[in-house]
């Protein structure tokens, strides 16, 4: 059995039970946002020979749960 956060549906990161806040049942926890954060980061460098060694996110608040899709643009 294998722990994690997210399922992958095509280009959709789809939260497990895992990823769900004890605060309510239609949010996910900072750390699964914070964890699909990191893996567009990781995504996102373009060299091979590259990675991301630490990543330190201020404050992040939880997320509604629902499937996640990352964007490679610079919209804010």
């Amino acid at each position: 059995m294998t722990f994690s956060f997210f399922t992958v549906d095509a280009d959709l990161l789809v939260p497990t039970d895992a990823a769900r806040s004890l605060w309510s049942a239609d949010q996910m926890h900072g750390v699964a946002v914070s964890g699909a954060m990191a893996r567009a980061i990781e995504r996102a460098v373009p060299r091979d020979d590259l990675r991301p060694a630490r990543y330190t996110p201020g404050h992040v608040p939880p997320g509604v749960d629902e499937p996640l899709h990352h964007r490679d643009d610079d919209r804010p």
